[in-house]
């Protein structure tokens, strides 16, 4: 980035009141009075803050006050995609706190999400919060990097589960769990109607789930429980997770074909 590019950065970061002087005079002009009342500020900064932006010739003296330029509009618009792409990405934040691993995300992909993490007397609120949302689902596409033995007595053994149409993409170590978990519990991937379950050979990053409309993303900890859970209805986030859901699914094979040591 040029070095003029820094200078105009940090200069109107530097200020939150160059920015709130710059965003008050965008569209009308205001005289300085206006200006302290509306920002709630003491008149030498505003008036400083004014001088100094008049000196960038972001802002002009005009009839009634003072008023952005145009220059003063485009640097201030810009800047403001930034804030907010910066504030996007701050709200989202605890879900990357597990996973820094997605190929293709843009920060306004997740734009309007929801994210749920543990409380401290609700420590599966994540996954509970998952499971509720599943129960109304009537076809589920999902990646599952791993499940836990709470989620399949919650989830699968529940009526609503096995009328739901599903088909899973699993890592082999998932597969090597469903294996071992098959006689205890009434689950039979590969064998029930509803389900078709496919298995991934390499690691899986995160939980991609598909339904109703929605995306949920799942992250996890090094011992498999799930750590937050990510909700989105937005077409941008539903289009990447489908994309990134293809890349594993066009690799995997069927489960009832791997072979996995007991």
């Amino acid at each position: 980035m040029p070095p003029k590019c820094w200078e105009t950065i940090e200069f109107l970061s530097g200020s939150i009141h160059r920015y709130h002087v710059l965003k008050a005079l965008r569209d009308h002009p205001l005289a300085i009075r206006d200006l302290k009342n509306e920002l709630n500020a003491p008149r030498p900064t505003i008036q400083r803050n004014v001088k100094e932006l008049e000196e960038k010739g972001w802002v002009k003296r005009v009839e009634g006050g003072y008023q952005t330029t145009l220059i003063g509009r485009l640097i201030l618009d810009e800047f403001t995609e930034a804030v907010n792409s910066v504030r996007q990405v701050q709200s989202v934040a605890p879900f990357f706190e597990w996973t820094d691993d997605l190929p293709g995300l843009a920060a306004d992909t997740l734009e309007g999400s929801v994210v749920t993490t543990p409380e401290p007397h609700r420590p599966h609120n994540p996954m509970n919060a998952l499971i509720e949302s599943l129960r109304d689902a009537n076809r589920v596409k999902a990646l599952v990097p791993t499940l836990s033995a709470l989620f399949l007595d919650r989830y699968f053994s529940s009526e609503r589960a096995a009328e739901t149409v599903v088909e899973l993409t699993l890592s082999k170590d998932v597969a090597k769990m469903l294996r071992h978990f098959e006689t205890a519990t009434d689950i039979r991937f590969g064998k029930q109607d509803n389900i078709d379950c496919y298995v991934y050979e390499g690691e899986i990053p995160i939980g991609i789930f598909r339904f109703n409309g929605q995306l949920s993303l799942t992250s996890y900890d090094e011992e498999g429980r799930v750590r937050a859970l990510l909700e989105s209805e937005t077409e941008p986030a539903i289009n990447w997770a489908e994309n990134l859901y293809d890349q594993y699914r066009s690799t995997a094979v069927e489960f009832s074909e791997v072979e996995i040591a007991k």
